[in-house]
C-alpha cells in the first residue's frame, strides 16, 4: 500500500545532470512505450550509396528542376524551290526527272540537260585527253577552229548527196566541241574570247549543216523539205539566242529538250537513215521553236518575279 501511495518513485524520476538539463529516460523506465529506431537502408533505398560491385539495374534518374523535359524537335519540311515551276510536256526516257541543278543566280533549280549528263559520262575520257593535248602544245582555239572546218566539209558532202559520208565526218567532228573545253580546263585558263569563239563557231556549224540539207533538197526539187529545213534552222538559232540574251539579263536558262546535242543526234539519225528525213525535219522544226518559246516564258517569269 505504501508503494501505491507514492506516484513518483525513484525508478520513474527523470534524471537531471549537473547543469540542470533533463536527460532522456532510460529504456527500462518506460518499457511499454515504443522507441523510434534509426532509419535503415531498406526504408530509404535512394539514400543507399551505389556499390561498385553491383551494376545499376535501371536508367539513372533524371533530375527535375521544376521544368518538364523539352519534346524532341520537329523536323522541318524542305522548302519549295523559289521561282516559277518548270512545266515540261515531255518526259525524257519515259521517267520523271527529279534531279536538279541549281541556277548560278539562284532563280530556280533546273533539271540537268542531256548535254550535262553526257559531259559527266565523258569526263573520264575528256580529262586525260585534254591533259595530253596540253602537253603536246595544242591550244583550245585551234581545236575549236578545226572542228568547225570539219563540220563545213561534212555540210558540203551532205549538199552533194553523200549523206552517210557527211554523217560520218560530222560524227568525227562532234567531239571537238567538247575537247576545246577540256583543254582549256587542263590549262587552267578561263578565256572569255575562247568562250565567244566557241559559241560563234557552233552557230556557223549549225547554219552550214542546214544549208547543206537545203541545197540537197533544192537539187531534188523538194520544196517542202527545204522549208522544213529553214524552219528548223530558225528554231535552232532562236534557242541559242534566247539563252545568250537571257544571260546578258542575268538569267541562266538551259531548259528544253532540243539543245545542241539533241539536235545533232537527230540530224545524224536522219543522215544515216535518209527515209527519216521528212519526219525528222518536222520534229526538229517544231521542237526547236517550241524550246525557244519555252525559254522565253521561263525568262519572263523570272524577271517578273524579280520585279515583284
Amino acid at each position: 500500500m505504501a508503494e501505491n501511495a507514492n506516484p513518483t518513485s525513484d525508478s520513474s524520476a527523470t534524471p537531471v545532470d549537473a547543469g540542470g538539463i533533463e536527460l532522456p529516460a532510460s529504456a527500462d523506465a518506460h518499457t511499454d512505450a515504443p522507441v523510434p529506431s534509426a532509419p535503415s537502408a531498406a526504408d530509404h533505398p535512394e539514400s543507399t550509396p551505389p556499390s561498385e560491385s553491383s551494376p545499376p539495374t535501371g536508367p539513372a534518374p533524371i533530375p527535375h528542376h521544376g521544368l518538364e523535359p523539352a519534346p524532341p524537335p520537329t523536323p522541318l519540311a524542305e522548302p519549295e524551290p523559289d521561282g516559277p515551276r518548270r512545266r515540261f510536256p515531255f518526259n525524257l526516257l519515259g521517267r520523271a526527272r527529279r534531279e536538279t541543278t541549281a541556277a548560278p543566280n539562284g532563280d530556280q533549280p533546273q533539271p540537268p540537260t542531256v548535254t550535262d549528263r553526257a559531259r559527266k559520262l565523258t569526263h573520264v575520257v575528256l580529262h586525260p585527253a585534254g591533259a595530253l593535248l596540253v602537253r603536246i602544245g595544242v591550244h583550245p582555239d585551234q581545236i575549236t577552229i578545226a572542228g568547225t572546218v570539219l563540220v563545213f566539209v561534212a555540210a558540203a558532202l551532205i549538199g552533194l548527196a553523200h549523206l552517210q559520208l557527211g554523217a560520218l565526218l560530222l560524227l568525227f567532228a562532234l567531239p571537238f566541241d567538247a575537247l576545246d573545253g577540256a583543254v582549256a580546263r587542263a590549262m587552267g585558263r578561263t578565256d572569255k574570247f575562247g568562250a565567244l569563239l566557241d559559241s560563234a563557231s557552233d552557230r556557223y556549224a549549225d547554219a552550214a549543216i542546214f544549208a547543206g540539207l537545203g541545197y540537197h533538197f533544192a537539187v531534188l526539187n523538194r520544196l517542202e523539205l527545204l522549208l522544213l529545213a529553214f524552219a528548223a534552222l530558225m528554231g535552232t538559232h532562236a534557242v541559242s539566242y534566247v539563252r545568250a540574251r537571257a544571260e546578258g539579263l542575268g538569267v541562266n536558262v538551259k531548259i528544253g529538250l532540243f539543245t545542241r546535242l539533241e539536235r545533232l543526234a537527230m540530224i545524224l539519225i536522219m543522215l544515216f537513215v535518209p527515209d527519216l528525213l521528212p519526219i525528222g525535219l518536222v520534229i526538229l522544226a517544231i521542237g526547236t521553236n517550241f524550246t525557244s518559246v519555252q525559254r522565253l516564258v521561263y525568262v519572263y517569269r523570272v524577271l517578273k518575279q524579280r520585279e515583284g
